[in-house]
């Protein structure tokens, strides 16, 4: 692989997990006052979190991927522990997208338009910690990736 092509799939690589990174630390920021806004603005941040899980976390998630794989075909080996989580943090974030963030932001929804606010609560506050959980989980991967844990180069067992 061209130098140019590993560095466009490395920008790429990053990227995404900056708009992952960063959505997930807009949520957490923005969900305090959120709680207290408005029934339209409440329903709306939870919409929108619907629409994150779905969209942006999974466009994310497929551009790491994809990008990570072509990376460690070009230069790394699969038995890699930095790889291994990597392929580990995706694979977490999907399974909180499809078990947790996209559901219980839909039941979040419908707690709001119901005026059920003590289930809104519940909802917001499982929500969040999930989110910190993601959160954590992301930034320790930059870490490992960045620091190459375990590195194996191509060839290598």
């Amino acid at each position: 692989m061209s130098e140019g092509l590993k560095n466009t799939l490395l920008a790429l690589h990053i990227v995404a997990a900056c708009a992952w990174l960063g959505a997930n630390f807009t949520q957490l920021f923005v969900v305090p006052t959120v709680a207290k806004a408005s029934t339209d603005v409440r329903l709306w941040w939870a919409e929108g979190g619907v629409r994150l899980a779905r969209v942006l976390y999974n466009a994310a998630g497929v551009v790491i991927l994809l990008t990570g794989i072509a990376l460690v075909l070009d230069s790394y080996s699969f038995a890699s522990t930095f790889v291994s989580i990597g392929f580990a943090a995706v694979i977490i974030g999907a399974a909180l997208g499809i078990t947790v963030f996209a559901p219980k932001n839909r039941a979040l929804a419908q707690a709001i338009r119901n005026g059920d606010t003590a289930e809104e609560s519940n909802l917001r506050a499982l929500i969040v910690r999930f989110a910190y959980l993601d959160t954590a989980i992301v930034i320790a991967t930059v870490f490992v990736m960045v620091w190459k844990v375990g590195m194996k180069l191509k060839g290598q067992a």
